[in-house]
């Protein structure tokens, strides 16, 4: 993929962000209810304890159907909630009300912060994301922040979730990013290679 100049991450952004808006709502929902029942159907989630969700914005893929599989399974949920340049996790259960939160974004009007150490999985939206577990979103940097010293294949396990057209075969990498473990898109779940050589067995 080649560019003329300017920022390539800021003009990919920009073009998966209008082509992901232009999707369907019934496309969505089907994608969506697949995304669950890739997720339910991995060999972990009968054991998670705690997992972090989000709510889906902007045509992001959406997690909402597993998160409320999740939650009649009894696994523990929880949304992100900006502070200050990083995440906290707020306890959350389907339908409870909303407030709206930094940038626009809605988050638990009664939820207690959780450790992110106590979480299982932590769903990531993407904007798009490379084989090996690349990951580029919106710009504000806040989940990479806030997992900057997260060791792959460690609790909590990150997984991007997304629409199988979102891979794409090379981001330009910047310092601060945080790669994925997983990646879970209607057509299944995929994980990623470490970088290290290493990653622990799940």
């Amino acid at each position: 993929m080649t560019h003329e100049g300017g920022d390539p991450r800021a003009d990919l952004r920009r073009r998966f962000r209008r082509r992901r808006a232009s999707e369907p709502p019934e496309t969505r929902a089907a994608e969506a209810a697949r995304i669950a029942s890739v997720l339910a159907g991995h060999r972990d989630f009968p054991r998670l304890r705690w997992l972090a969700g989000y709510l889906a914005d902007d045509g992001e893929a959406d997690p909402g159907p597993f998160l409320e599989q999740a939650h009649r399974q009894g696994i523990g949920l929880s949304l992100p909630a900006p502070v200050g340049h990083v995440l906290r996790f707020l306890t959350w259960l389907p339908n409870e009300p909303l407030r709206p939160g930094p940038f626009g974004i809605p988050i638990p009007a009664g939820g207690r912060a959780i450790d992110p150490a106590d979480l299982d999985w932590v769903l990531v939206p993407l904007v798009a994301f490379t084989a090996r577990g690349q990951r580029l979103g919106r710009g504000g940097g806040f989940y990479d922040r806030t997992f900057a010293h997260h060791t792959p294949g460690v609790r909590p396990l990150l997984i991007g979730i997304a629409y199988g057209w979102q891979e794409v075969e090379h981001l330009p990498p910047a310092p601060w990013d945080v790669d994925l473990d997983a990646v879970v898109t209607p057509e299944g779940w995929r994980d990623c290679p470490p970088t290290n050589g290493e990653r622990n067995a799940r």
